[in-house]
C-alpha cells in the first residue's frame, strides 16, 4: 500500500488498510477478530481470505459465521488474493479482505544479499557473475529535486570510473 510495508498481514475495506498485526493461524480465525473490518454499511458483499504462501481453507465454523451475517468468503493464496482484490475494487465491488503474510523472500536466488541484477558471462568455459556495484557508501538520497552537481553529473556523456572495476 503506497509506501507502508504489512510484514504480520493487512486488513483491507474500500475505506481503509489496517496493519494485522495480531493475525491468528488459519485454523485460530474467529469473528471477533475481524469486528472493525466487517461493520461497514453496507456490508461487504464478501472477504478474500489471503491465506500465505498457500491455500488453506478457513475453519468452517468461521465461515458459517460469516455466511450468517449474509458474507462470503473467497480463500485463495495472498499473493492471488492481493490480485483478486485490485480487480474486484476496480469493478468498485464493496468487499474486504484479510491477507496474512507470505513466505516469499525477494532477495536475490544466485547470491546471497540483495543485488539487483547479477549479470552471468561465459569465457572460456568458466561461469563468471557479476553482480550490480554501488560506489555509494553515504545515506540514501531521499530528495526529489537534484543539486547542480547531480544534474551537471546527468548530463555528462560518460562512464562512472567506478564502473571500470566491474
Amino acid at each position: 500500500m503506497r509506501d507502508d510495508v504489512f510484514p504480520d498481514g493487512l486488513l483491507l475495506s474500500p475505506l481503509r488498510a489496517l496493519a494485522w498485526t495480531d493475525a491468528p493461524p488459519i485454523d485460530a480465525l474467529d469473528m471477533a477478530q475481524f469486528d472493525d473490518l466487517l461493520t461497514l454499511d453496507p456490508a461487504p458483499e464478501f472477504m478474500l481470505l489471503g491465506t500465505g504462501a498457500g491455500l488453506r481453507q478457513p475453519p468452517r465454523p468461521f465461515v458459517r459465521a460469516l455466511e450468517a451475517r449474509g458474507i462470503g468468503v473467497e480463500a485463495m493464496d495472498s499473493r492471488a488474493a492481493a490480485r483478486a482484490w485490485g480487480v474486484l475494487r476496480a469493478e468498485e465491488r464493496w468487499i474486504v479482505a484479510a491477507l496474512l503474510p507470505s513466505a516469499a523472500r525477494a532477495d536475490n536466488p544466485a547470491l546471497p544479499g540483495w543485488y539487483a541484477d547479477p549479470e552471468l558471462r561465459a569465457f572460456d568455459g568458466q561461469y563468471w557473475i557479476y553482480p550490480t556495484y554501488s560506489d555509494h557508501d553515504g545515506p540514501p538520497d531521499l530528495t526529489t529535486r537534484f543539486t547542480p552537481e547531480q544534474e551537471k553529473g546527468r548530463s555528462a556523456q560518460s562512464v562512472r570510473p567506478s564502473y571500470l572495476y566491474q
